[in-house]
């Protein structure tokens, strides 16, 4: 019998987390609360599943009474870590949950940005603070994650963003075809991979759970390693324990992992291998990806409405219709394939039958040429953007109905229920779980 030596039994782990729960109920002066806390985050981001244990033993009140009676602001950044990986929600900011998706698109991602700009104008207030789930795909998991990740204005994001696409997208032919017979990848992969890191960092995504008013982020790669391609969410935190999401995914990886898996755009770049799994551009499955974060805010809220769902497309190009005297070429055969699957319209137009009124807004500008995702002419750009304005303009009403229906605050019930909830959290100390005695 072959036995693997790094093998640990589920017993052996669950002894460890209660290890972590006693320790830190126990824990009196600030550097042990955050030593001990900062062991526990490293405990769960090994074995997420294990939430449930220090749940069931009752870490959450423990947690909850700790935030409210600890001043040292390095230990409230570790509890609210803590609170985030055992699966713990806050309360949405408004009257319900406040919904943020961004399609894939190349450097058409500068169209959102333009929506973007103008959402926050409307609002008085900085993007980062308006909604309480985001959610991207491709590039639009790269401006979220700015924006949202790492609050940079959207002045900023707009100037990193066109750097940055020229850099990517800056390409001789001749390498680049011999690039994509050897490994499918037209551009400079290990540029690509520099440049995240570069402008990211080695943070992980749940380390941006230590700021309890950091939106709930997620971006989507898909993974084509296995029998049947599926969806896979990149989290900034754990879902609740015993709640279930059709996507798999985790919080473990680090953000320029996670922006790299969910851009491996076929032909452009290779696919990008992380861990068991080899993950290709998240807009293969959801190229719009507002029906999976709705689904992920109600296993999150599953009491709370939905207030509003803004889905920000990057531009359409719409041709004349023109009847074609021959069958297609096989070239063209396989781009209708790529655009049909790609297509971000469909989501939108069964959204805007299901949702309740007043709560879906689509920006998704109309384009007066058809743009590459790889454009990086200047001319192009600003073309793009123009294109962007005028379609904000037009849709101004839209736009205002939009914000105002965001910034609808959270009612006076709302508040008192909300303060109830957690006093009745912070009440069900389950003393003798905690201590390892009998219930």
């Amino acid at each position: 019998m072959i036995i693997r030596k790094d093998y640990v039994s589920r017993s052996a782990i669950s002894k460890k987390t209660l290890e972590h729960v006693n320790l830190i109920s126990r824990a009196e002066s600030p550097d042990s609360k955050l030593r001990r806390l900062e062991d526990f985050c490293h405990h769960l981001m090994l074995y997420p599943d294990e939430r449930q244990t220090a749940m069931k033993h009752g870490l959450l009140s423990v947690l909850l009474k700790m935030q409210l009676n600890t001043s040292s602001e390095l230990t409230q950044c570790e509890i609210s870590q803590a609170l985030s990986l055992i699966g713990y929600v806050q309360p949405p900011r408004g009257r319900g949950v406040n919904i943020l998706t961004i399609d894939g698109g190349g450097t058409k991602g500068l169209v959102a940005l333009q929506t973007l700009r103008e959402i926050e104008r409307h609002c008085g207030k900085p993007i980062y603070k308006l909604f309480d789930y985001v959610c991207g795909v491709s590039t639009g998991s790269l401006i979220l994650a700015i924006l949202f990740l790492f609050r940079r204005s959207i002045t900023e994001c707009e100037e990193l963003y066109i750097e940055c696409s020229r850099q990517m997208f800056t390409q001789n032919r001749t390498r680049g075809y011999s690039q994509l017979v050897l490994d499918h990848s037209f551009y400079d992969v290990e540029l690509f991979e520099r440049i995240l890191r570069e402008k990211m960092g080695d943070k992980f995504l749940s380390d941006f759970s230590e700021d309890s008013l950091c939106p709930k982020y997620s971006a989507l790669s898909t993974l084509s390693n296995i029998s049947q391609l599926q969806s896979y969410m990149f989290r900034t935190y754990n879902l609740p324990p015993g709640v279930y999401s059709m996507y798999p995914g985790s919080c473990k990886h680090r953000v320029w992992e996670c922006i790299r898996a969910s851009s491996a755009a076929p032909g452009f770049y290779k696919p990008f291998v992380l861990d068991e799994y080899i993950h290709q551009d998240g807009g293969i499955m959801h190229n719009n990806p507002a029906c999976v974060a709705i689904h992920e805010c109600k296993l999150l809220w599953p009491d709370e409405p939905i207030q509003s769902v803004i889905s920000l497309g990057n531009g359409r190009y719409e041709p004349n219709i023109e009847l074609m005297s021959s069958l297609p070429s096989a070239k063209k055969q396989i781009d209708n394939i790529i655009d049909s699957a790609t297509n971000t319209e469909n989501v939108h137009m069964t959204l805007q039958d299901l949702l309740p009124p007043a709560t879906y807004y689509r920006f998704n500008p109309y384009m007066s040429d058809n743009i590459m995702l790889n454009e990086i002419k200047p001319e192009k750009i600003k073309q793009m953007q123009k294109d962007a304005r005028m379609y904000i303009r037009k849709n101004e009403h839209k736009l205002v109905a939009a914000c105002n229906q965001l910034m609808l605050p959270r009612k006076q019930t709302q508040r008192l229920a909300d303060w109830s909830r957690r006093q009745k959290l912070m009440r069900s100390n389950k003393k003798a779980g905690i201590f390892g005695g009998k219930k």
